[in-house]
């Protein structure tokens, strides 16, 4: 597969800093986790309906 040059300019809110608000996420449970599943479920993700998600598409 061939490469070329992206002719598109990335939108300016990917050249600044992510700035997210902090959400806690609940689910039913009890379930038996990994670590490596509990360690990567502590760490900020971002939801495709977020503002930044908008400003990044």
């Amino acid at each position: 597969m061939a490469s070329y040059p992206l002719l598109v300019a990335p939108p300016e809110a990917l050249l600044k800093p992510l700035a997210m608000t902090k959400r806690l996420l609940l689910g039913p449970g009890p379930s038996n986790l990994p670590p490596r599943v509990m360690a990567a479920g502590g760490l900020q993700v971002i939801s495709h309906m977020q503002e930044e998600m908008y400003q990044i598409m």
